[in-house]
């Protein structure tokens, strides 16, 4: 935020004008980012995320995009921010083919 390395797996304010950077995944497959208010996008089969194997959703990210924010609605959820552990060095995990294999 504004250049500044955030805690990893803490809520983050991000102020007004404000430069959120979301660097590459280093460990597991995927990165989530969170916005107090959602992505106004519109939604497509109820869901506002891109789907790359389908083609629905809004277009995928890329480097540069800006994303529209909703509105918030309410106080800010209250959220335990105490220090969590990073991700393990080695996880097994066992994998089954689903429908996309």
């Amino acid at each position: 935020v504004g250049g500044r390395p955030a805690a990893w797996g803490a809520p983050v304010v991000v102020p007004a004008g404000e430069l959120l950077e979301v660097g590459a995944v280093s460990a597991g497959v995927r990165g989530y980012v969170a916005v107090r208010g959602g992505i106004a996008v519109e939604p497509v089969l109820g869901s506002r995320a891109t789907d790359l194997l389908s083609g629905l959703g809004p277009a995928p990210l890329a480097e540069g995009t800006v994303l529209p924010l909703g509105r918030p609605a309410g106080a800010p959820a209250r959220v335990d921010t105490a220090p969590q552990p990073g991700p393990p060095a080695e996880l097994v995990l066992r994998v089954a083919p689903g429908p996309r294999a």
